[in-house]
């Protein structure tokens, strides 16, 4: 029953490796280079084929944030709180992001074509603090608590949970950019690319990490 057991959670955490790293190439690698593809209006492919790869990296992050929930769990049970607030925090991050690109998808259609669905139209403009601000403030939770139950438990390496930290407070530092205006171009804004792309690209680096050193990681 032991070896079962111990089979089952090493099975779990191959899911949750290969979930985070499938996450970060479907983002990373394949999604944000169609951002900067045309310098002007992108075409209706460009944005939908954005969007798809997005939608698809967020099915993954499900299996992984799932995964780190079980993990902390099964490593210590009295993080059972701390583990319940990282998953909701995460899973309602989810549901924004599908929320903000089926604004942005509803932007192109309510053009009938080509538009820069993150800026153009009410849809657009719907979606800034989902990417930016709400985004921000769910992130610094996110990582502060899982950095608080790395130090704490040992689940994963400690410099992935300075890490964490790092990133939390680079998110938190960004939550009051909706006082700044809408400009994308500017580094610090509501929906600037200093917040929703860089900043917001921090948290899948922390993904990539812990899903390599959960590979690494002979047992839990």
């Amino acid at each position: 029953m032991a070896t079962l057991t111990l089979q089952s959670e090493q099975r779990i955490k191959r899911y949750t490796s290969i979930s985070g790293i499938l996450a970060f190439t479907m983002i990373i690698l394949l999604e944000i280079p169609l951002y900067f593809m045309y310098s002007g209006t992108p075409p209706v492919w460009n944005i939908l084929s954005r969007i798809l790869l997005s939608v698809i990296a967020m099915l993954f992050l499900i299996v992984f944030f799932i995964g780190i929930q079980h993990l902390i769990r099964k490593k210590n049970e009295s993080y059972d709180w701390h583990a319940m607030l990282i998953l909701g925090a995460a899973l309602i991050y989810i549901a924004i992001t599908f929320v903000s690109h089926s604004l942005q998808a509803g932007a192109v259609y309510h053009a009938g074509g080509a538009a820069d669905a993150t800026v153009d139209g009410p849809l657009a403009a719907g979606a800034f603090l989902l990417y930016g601000t709400i985004g921000r403030a769910l992130t610094s939770v996110y990582m502060f608590v899982m950095g608080y139950v790395i130090f704490q438990t040992r689940i994963f390496p400690i410099w992935t949970g300075w890490m964490a930290w790092v990133i939390a407070f680079t998110n938190l530092l960004f939550i009051p950019s909706l006082f700044f205006g809408t400009d994308e171009s500017d580094f610090y804004s509501a929906v600037g690319w200093g917040n929703t792309a860089f900043v917001a690209s921090l948290f899948l680096f922390w993904v990539l990490a812990v899903s390599i050193a959960m590979i690494r990681k002979p047992k839990l």
